[in-house]
C-alpha cells in the first residue's frame, strides 16, 4: 500500500485565530469560505497554500483532503477533533459502506493527511453517480439558519451523488453558480449566504412523472448518514455495497 503523501512540505504551523465553529452538517469546504470572508482574504489561492502547501490548489466539497492540517490550524480549544472532522463534515461516511475495508481505511488516511489520485479509491462498478458540479442548497435550510444564525451555508449532505432532495424539508435541491471544485482563484472559496437567493422551495410530489422520489425507504439504514437515502432520488441512489 501506499504510504499518504503530506500536502504540506514544510515544518511551520500556521494558526487560524478566529476560525468560526461548524454548523451542523456544514461542509469543510464551507467552513473555511466563512473564515476567509470573515478575515477579509482576497485570495483563496493563498489561504490554501498556507493551510495546505502547494498541494491545496484544488479541494473538492465531498471530500477534502489534508484534515490533520486544518485542524493543527484550528485555534487552541476548538471543539472538534481530526475524526470529528471527517465523520461530521466531509462526506466520508456516504462513501466508506460501499468500499472494501482497506480502501476505507485508506481513504481515512488520504483525507487525514493528503495524498494523491484518492478519487481511485472511490471506484463503484456500474454506477453513473458523479458529484454535483456545482454547490446546491435547500431554500428551507437557508431561510431557516438565516433567521436563527445570521447566515445560512453549504450543507455536506445537499453535495452527496444522487441527492436531490432536502431530507429535512423533503423540497428539491437547487443548484447555484458555484464549482464544486475549489482551483486558485478561478474558482475561490464563496459562502452561501453570498450566492444563495431568498425564494420559496420546490415541493416534491410523488405524482411527478420524470423525478419521483422512492417510497418506503428507512433512511437511518445501518451504516447510512441520516436521510441520505429518503433523499435519493428514484434510480438515482448510492451504489449498493457490493458497487453496483
Amino acid at each position: 500500500m501506499e504510504n499518504p503523501v503530506p500536502i504540506r512540505t514544510g515544518p511551520e504551523t500556521v494558526t487560524f485565530s478566529g476560525f468560526p465553529p461548524f454548523y451542523e452538517d456544514e461542509s469543510i469546504w464551507s467552513g473555511c469560505a466563512r473564515y476567509v470572508e470573515r478575515m477579509g482574504l482576497t485570495s483563496t489561492r493563498g489561504f490554501m497554500r498556507e493551510l495546505f502547501g502547494a498541494g491545496g490548489e484544488a479541494w473538492a466539497t465531498d471530500l477534502p483532503v489534508g484534515m490533520s492540517w486544518l485542524h493543527k490550524a484550528l485555534p487552541s480549544g476548538y471543539p472538534e477533533t481530526v475524526d470529528g472532522l471527517i465523520d461530521s463534515h466531509t462526506a466520508y461516511l456516504y462513501y466508506a459502506p460501499f468500499l472494501p475495508g482497506e480502501r476505507v481505511t485508506r481513504l481515512r488516511e488520504v483525507i487525514t493527511l493528503g495524498g494523491k489520485k484518492f478519487r481511485q479509491l472511490l471506484a463503484c462498478r456500474r454506477t453513473s453517480l458523479t458529484l454535483p458540479e456545482r454547490l446546491r442548497y435547500c431554500p428551507s435550510c437557508a431561510a431557516e439558519e438565516r433567521c436563527q444564525f445570521g447566515e445560512c451555508y453549504w450543507h455536506r449532505l445537499h453535495q452527496l451523488p444522487g441527492v436531490e432532495v432536502c431530507p429535512t424539508h423533503e423540497v428539491w435541491l437547487e443548484s447555484t453558480r458555484v464549482f464544486a471544485w475549489c482551483v486558485g482563484d478561478e474558482r475561490p472559496l464563496m459562502t452561501a449566504e453570498r450566492v444563495v437567493p431568498q425564494g420559496a422551495p420546490r415541493m416534491v410530489s410523488e405524482r411527478d412523472p420524470e423525478r419521483q422520489v422512492r417510497p418506503g425507504v428507512d433512511p437511518r439504514e445501518p451504516g447510512r448518514p441520516p436521510g441520505v437515502q429518503r433523499a435519493a432520488a428514484q434510480g438515482r441512489g448510492a451504489p449498493d455495497r457490493g458497487g453496483r
